[in-house]
């Protein structure tokens, strides 16, 4: 069945009230909106609908097995083994880890690549991920800005289907979901090195790693021990005051969390590719690990005992703590696959390969590693307490590894 907007709102069980119309330009918050603020057309209008099954997910998200079978396009894909028609009855529950990622190969197979090949898993793959809810939207056309990109950020797999998309030079498409993005025809405005378009994958960024807590400074040393007198003079001497206490070692910083990983992306132009294109998918960066606590001073030497021969010398200052080592770095998330698939493209069209938006040259890296907390100093006295040992860094995060990129199937 032709993959026309009037088919998919019937497949998706809409009609044509449900369809945009218009002129739509990215808004504030990346979100589409009025071109033409003036202009009497509605509010962007997204959907939550309800898949039933793989099938229907493959038609709206995936790619025709037709272009595998006909040769027009080559399969990247590796496939599972075949999935044992013995097994079929088994809870999801007792599917051991290899069986899991079997199953998720094959889903992620069956929509992008050639269903035919992973046949077998069909009646698994409904039961464990169908019924499914999608956020969609069909109809009007969408210019995309540098300065306000269109970003696709749900819970949710996501299918977008316009009549055009024009990117102003340099606009691109941010998409941290799963998503299909179906265009009748794309421009690129503008000439010269600016005059591109984007799509980029970009996965969540891990959060950084709390601060250590400082370890408390120690408490002073104990006075010292009282003089006693006789008849013939000192019968004890006023003793020195006791040694103040070590300091209180800082906490251990935080360890950055790792990045999240980019969803697969869908890219569909349905008649002829025109501009150039950058395209990329990256991970999320690893948050920083977080800086070791200090370590708390040392006490103060207590102070020397009263009478006889007094006053006494003061005590020895407290040892400083030592500082926390630093929290180390999360890891960056690794990209997923974006499928690139067009019927002609013209002559001066190009899509170069992992350019990713200035905004995002960080992501995909690992988070850096956190300082270690500084010693503690010691305490005064006689004599003065040693300093405790600094904290040492952390970690760095180790970098994710990038997406691949799909151009017709190559």
């Amino acid at each position: 069945m032709e993959k026309s907007q009037d088919n998919i709102l019937k497949v998706l069980g809409l009609n044509e009230t449900h369809a945009n119309t218009g002129d739509f330009v990215t808004g504030e918050s990346g979100k589409p909106v009025p071109k033409d603020p003036e202009s009497n057309n509605a509010a962007y209008r997204i959907h939550l609908v309800t898949i039933k099954d793989v099938d229907s997910y493959k038609w709206l998200m995936g790619i025709n097995d037709e272009h595998y079978e006909s040769g027009r396009m080559e399969d990247p894909h590796a496939y599972p083994v075949p999935w044992p028609a013995r097994k079929n009855s088994i809870f999801l529950g007792e599917l051991g880890t290899k069986d899991k990622q079997d199953l998720q190969q094959a889903f992620k197979n069956y929509v992008y690549g050639n269903s035919q090949k992973t046949q077998s898993y069909r009646d698994l793959i409904n039961r464990a991920y169908f019924p499914m809810e999608m956020s969609v939207a069909v109809g009007g056309s969408i210019t995309v800005t540098k300065v306000k990109p269109l970003i696709i950020n749900e819970n949710v797999p996501v299918f977008l289907s316009y009549d055009q998309i024009t990117f102003e030079p340099g606009g691109y498409i941010a998409n941290y979901s799963n998503t299909t993005i179906k265009a009748e025809n794309t421009v690129v405005q503008g000439s010269g090195p600016d005059a591109w378009g984007g799509v980029v994958n970009v996965g969540g960024a891990g959060g950084s790693g709390g601060k250590g807590g400082d370890g408390g400074n120690g408490d002073p040393g104990s006075k010292g021990q009282e003089g006693e007198s006789n008849k013939g003079g000192c019968s004890r001497k006023a003793g020195q005051g006791g040694t103040g206490i070590t300091g209180g070692n800082g906490v251990k910083g935080g360890d950055g969390n790792d990045g999240g990983p980019s969803k697969e992306t869908h890219f569909e132009v349905t008649s002829k590719l025109v501009g150039i294109y950058y395209v990329a998918s990256i991970g999320g960066p690893g948050g920083n690990g977080g800086k070791g606590g200090n370590g708390g001073d040392g006490g103060e030497g207590g102070s020397g005992g009263d009478g006889c021969g007094g006053p006494g010398p003061q005590g020895q200052g407290g040892k400083g703590g030592d500082g926390g080592d630093g929290g180390s770095g999360g890891n960056g998330g690794n990209g997923g696959d974006i499928y690139v698939t067009y019927t002609e493209k013209a002559p001066d069209a190009d899509i170069r390969i992992g350019i990713a938006p200035d905004e995002y040259k960080d992501y995909g890296k690992g988070g850096s590693a956190g300082d270690g907390g500084n010693a503690g100093n010691g305490g005064p006295g006689n004599p003065k307490g040693g300093g405790g040992q600094p904290g040492n860094s952390g970690n760095a995060g180790k970098g994710g590894a990038s997406g691949k990129i799909y151009i017709n199937g190559q």
